[in-house]
């Protein structure tokens, strides 16, 4: 299968104004500012924002304009969550479940239009000026019980047992031949899941046509980053319009949670996760899977970003080949989700968030690989608010 390549680079991201500022500000963490800032109550559904979606529609909008209006130029859709099996534990049927996920989309675009008509219609030339929406996914384990993107325990057939409280918990298959044609299937499963969710957007033209970027979030697995390229493959198949994607992994405590093997201890190192996003045929998997147009880490410590970050550019530098891709760093805010107790830990961060991943941006900027990453999408994940983004924004642009 051809490979169709869509690189953030060339898409309207990239400023013809000042090709030297390429660093794009996104929106912070949906859901948790619909909580915070808005006082919802939607932790407490398998559903999360797009829960409010269906109840509090104009909460949806109102969230998006306040990241707008602090400085983001891209939103995330209210369907981190969505998928059909998410609605059906919820209780809802597929056409509804198709009708809400799309209307998702459109909240997101009535917030855009919103926007663009307080600030009069901004020169179409100036992409900085311009709002993109980018279709946010979450990995399969944000719909189980307890979320599992921060552990990656699914349930066959996505994985080798589901998660047991107080269990021999574990997200690796064995090594030997047997262990090799579970994972497998478990990664046929996973693009299954990924191709459907895909299907029910790009089958709405209005939902597709409103959406800029396609963005794969708080991945933990490897398999399922091949699962996620296998489904866009499929997706190419079906002469859908392309758009620009990223697939975003997360490193909670700094490190991959996905373990080395069966009983291992060790976690896959980032050079095999970039590996998985990036590398070209192998023997187990012989065709061509289209690529990312950027590389993401989300919704881990703000900290831990720099180190993680060496060994990405490292290894990105190995599996380079024409196409530079973007870098995008959305990290959480540092208080810690505990998905037992669905509570959260409070840090106190104050004003250090913005100022330490501004002051990551510019280094990455200003760095020896200036010329790896061809530009830097920045924002936050759970628990940044548009507060944040303004001081993150006023950061960024400071130190340009």
């Amino acid at each position: 299968m051809a490979s169709v390549t869509l690189p953030l680079y060339s898409s309207p991201l990239s400023s013809p104004v000042d090709e030297e500022k390429r660093i794009v500000i996104m929106d912070g963490g949906l859901g948790t500012t619909l909580e915070q800032t808005f006082g919802l109550d939607i932790s407490n559904t398998p559903l999360w924002s797009a829960k409010a979606a269906i109840e509090y529609p104009e909460v949806i909008v109102d969230a998006h304009l306040a990241f707008l209006r602090a400085g983001a130029r891209i939103i995330l859709t209210s369907t981190y969550q969505c998928s059909l099996s998410t609605f059906e534990k919820a209780g809802y049927s597929a056409v509804d479940a198709r009708r809400i996920m799309s209307k998702c989309v459109q909240l997101a675009a009535e917030a855009r239009s919103r926007f663009c008509e307080e600030r009069k219609s901004p020169d179409p030339s100036n992409d900085l000026e311009r709002v993109k929406i980018a279709l946010s996914l979450g990995p399969f384990g944000a719909g189980l019980t307890p979320a599992q993107e921060f552990d990656g325990y699914y349930p066959p057939p996505f994985g080798p047992r589901a998660y047991t409280p107080g269990g021999e918990n574990r997200n690796a298959f064995p090594k030997d031949d047997e262990g090799r044609r579970q994972e497998e299937e478990a990664t046929e499963a996973l693009a299954r899941f990924h191709f459907e969710r895909l299907c029910v957007f790009s089958d709405n033209e209005a939902a597709w046509d409103a959406l800029d970027f396609i963005a794969f979030e708080t991945v933990p697995l490897v398999r399922e980053i091949r699962a996620i390229r296998m489904a866009m493959a499929a997706l190419e198949q079906r002469h859908v319009k392309g758009k620009p994607w990223w697939i975003s992994l997360v490193f909670p405590g700094g490190k991959f949670p996905e373990a080395l093997g069966e009983g291992d201890s060790g976690k896959v190192p980032v050079r095999v996760v970039v590996a998985a996003a990036l590398e070209g045929p192998r023997l187990t998997a012989p065709a061509l899977l289209p690529s990312p147009s950027a590389l993401g880490i989300n919704c881990t410590e703000t900290e831990m970003i720099p180190g993680i970050l060496v060994d990405m550019e490292d290894a990105v530098q190995e599996f380079l080949e024409q196409n530079h891709p973007w870098l995008v760093i959305y990290p959480n805010g540092g208080d810690i989700y505990d998905p037992v107790s669905q509570t959260w830990i409070v840090k106190d961060q104050g004003d250090v968030w913005a100022e330490k991943l501004a002051e990551i941006v510019a280094k990455i900027q200003a760095g020896p690989e200036r010329g790896l990453w061809a530009g830097v999408v920045a924002g936050g994940c759970c628990r940044t608010g548009p507060d944040d983004i303004g001081l993150l924004s006023t950061q960024v642009l400071r130190r340009q």
